[in-house]
């Protein structure tokens, strides 16, 4: 795979791994293990968040702090009318330690 601006992606993070880089991929312990060496970080000093609550427990083996990320259903339109605000995603903590 060939992003069409892998410099752009990159120049936001801190670290940048892409699977088909290293042969592995979530939820292998391996990919985490690269992010690690490559932020020069323990797990216990980050914290993985997805949205696939599968990719969750093999990050909290390796001590990582893990957050499911989900976002909430569209509000109905009667509620976002009265509000006048938008409704953001929630994000609700793993129990996955």
């Amino acid at each position: 795979m060939c992003l069409a601006s892998e410099e752009h992606v990159s120049s936001g993070y801190d670290a940048v791994v892409l699977s088909e880089d290293h042969r592995t991929r979530k939820p292998e312990p391996e990919i985490f293990r690269l992010v690690l060496t490559q932020l020069g970080l323990t797990a216990d000093e980050c914290v993985f968040v997805d949205d696939t609550e599968q990719y969750l427990p093999p990050a909290a083996d390796l001590g990582f702090a893990t957050v499911h990320a989900v976002e909430r259903p569209p509000p109905s339109r009667k509620a976002s009318c009265a509000s006048g605000v938008p409704t953001p995603p929630s994000v609700s903590r793993s129990s996955h330690r």
